[in-house]
């Protein structure tokens, strides 16, 4: 299990600190769990967004090489 929590900020370098607003600035959670499967890795995340408040879903599967 994996938690991973980013943050990114856009369009600030015209713009002193004190005027960064919500507008510019981005952030999101998820929780993630791997398996090693005999097909190769598997990895399923559920994501969270502030700035829109959804929940999205993500599967990643992988090879071993």
């Amino acid at each position: 299990m994996t938690f991973r929590a980013n943050a990114g900020i856009y369009n600030f370098i015209d713009l002193p600190v004190n005027q960064w607003t919500n507008n510019n600035f981005l952030s999101g959670y998820a929780i993630s769990g791997g398996y090693r499967s005999p097909i190769g890795p598997i990895e399923i995340s559920a994501m969270y967004n502030d700035q829109s408040k959804t929940f999205r879903g993500y599967i990643n599967m992988g090879f071993t090489f």
